[in-house]
């Protein structure tokens, strides 16, 4: 999965999270569309990056399409898949592992 920037491992907590992993978190309440995961995001409009890391979560088959048929419709929406959710929840593991000694 390309999802992983560093090797596989998780990013220090120092460091921002990745744009991927920001997504991912906010399609686990519900399927959102883009310009409502831009505003949950903070951006004012659909960036090009967010449109990057779309692409990119789609072909990693971490995300899909709530209507498949029509990508371009103004109704499409995206969803976490089954796959998503489990890579989701390993990099939460991951990175509570590492912060579970600090106060």
């Amino acid at each position: 999965m390309s999802v992983r920037r560093s090797g596989g491992k998780t990013q220090p907590e120092s460091q921002p999270e990745s744009l991927e992993i920001r997504v991912l978190r906010h399609l686990t309440v519900s399927p959102l569309g883009k310009a409502e995961l831009s505003a949950r995001l903070g951006q004012k409009e659909i960036s090009g990056q967010l449109n990057k890391v779309s692409r990119v979560l789609l072909g990693d088959q971490t995300i899909e399409m709530t209507i498949p048929d029509k990508p371009n419709s103004r109704q499409q929406k995206y969803r976490l898949t089954a796959m998503g959710r489990a890579w989701l929840a390993e990099h939460e593991a991951e990175r509570n592992k590492g912060g579970e000694d600090t106060p």
